[in-house]
């Protein structure tokens, strides 16, 4: 039987960096049909809302329907996931948490539990396993929902669950009922810390043909990302636009070193959206080797081309000028 994959969305990027967000299976079986649904790559949204004391934390599922989490008052938080039409029937669901390509983690997966898919298609679930799977998404993890089974033909069906803003969202959650649902101080908590220096540029580096972000490279962004939604920190008290590009060395092919200088850039994007940067404020390029900063001949100089440079300028009013970061 041929291998055949239909997307649900257009966050299914192939050759991407960020594919894992929509799509995290270990690999095809070409035995199966595999159909896939995600929230769109670098804008995964969570929302919060509070109505009668009950909150709820929303993702949109692109052409599938939505991801909730549900806290009524001081009761344990319980999930439902929400179909526009019956996708899962009759088999048993997997839930598995997945490390995407730009988590410290990647490839890592875990399960997380099993369970009966309802007749409507839709899976409501409550106690530790919930607990469990806002650990996961707090931690940067995606959510997946898996299922194998027969419908005119073997089907392999996945339903991606995304990371990115729920750290932004979650303090709503976890203070549901305490000072009228406000998100501020959850969202100050959640928050890294401030970084002391203030640079305006960032060099992030990879290991040889490597798209995955280092954990001192995790950090750092982290802290760029807490000085980006502090604007009170920027001229103007307005946030800055980053300017993301993705380099490699001089090694590998053209079309290789081009795939990966967008995986890389794409990695660093979607780390500062999932630590609560608004994706509107980014802008990904990538320009392969074309652009090295040292030599290409020497293991030292190739290190210092495997990099996404990170800068950052106003978003109105003149260019602030650009300074190397030591």
């Amino acid at each position: 039987m041929l291998w055949r994959r239909i997307t649900a969305s257009a966050v299914f990027l192939l050759g991407s960096g960020l594919s894992a967000l929509a799509h995290a299976w270990p690999g095809p079986d070409p035995d199966l049909l595999q159909v896939a649904f995600g929230a769109d790559a670098l804008k995964g949204q969570w929302a919060a809302r509070t109505s009668d004391g009950v909150c709820t934390l929303v993702q949109e599922i692109n052409n599938y329907g939505e991801a909730h989490f549900i806290r009524e008052g001081s009761a344990a938080p319980a999930f439902e996931l929400h179909a526009f039409r019956p996708h899962f029937e009759g088999e048993d669901v997997e839930v598995i948490s997945v490390a995407p390509s730009w988590h410290r983690a990647y490839p890592e997966e875990r399960f997380i539990g099993r369970v009966a898919a309802p007749e409507d298609g839709g899976i409501r679930l409550d106690g530790p396993i919930v607990q469990q799977m806002l650990l996961q998404l707090r931690e940067g993890r995606q959510l997946s929902f898996r299922q194998q089974r027969v419908i005119t033909v073997a089907t392999a069906l996945s339903v991606a669950v995304s990371p990115l803003h729920f750290r932004s969202v979650y303090g709503a959650l976890a203070d549901c009922g305490v000072a009228n649902g406000s998100l501020s101080g959850a969202t100050r908590r959640d928050e890294p810390e401030q970084a002391s220096s203030e640079p305006s540029e960032l060099q992030v580096y990879f290991d040889i043909d490597s798209a995955r972000l280092l954990p001192e490279s995790l950090t750092r962004l982290e802290a760029l990302a807490a000085r980006v939604q502090d604007p009170s920190s920027w001229p103007g008290h307005e946030s800055p636009r980053l300017h993301i590009e993705g380099h490699t060395d001089a090694t590998g092919t053209d079309a290789h070193n081009e795939a990966l200088a967008r995986r890389r850039a794409q990695a660093v994007a979607a780390a500062l959206i999932e630590a609560g940067v608004d994706s509107d404020l980014l802008h990904v390029s990538h320009h392969a080797a074309r652009q090295p900063v040292a030599s290409n001949a020497s293991e030292e100089g190739r290190q210092r081309n495997r990099r996404t440079r990170v800068a950052w300028r106003p978003v109105s009013g003149p260019s602030a000028a650009l300074v190397q970061n030591p």
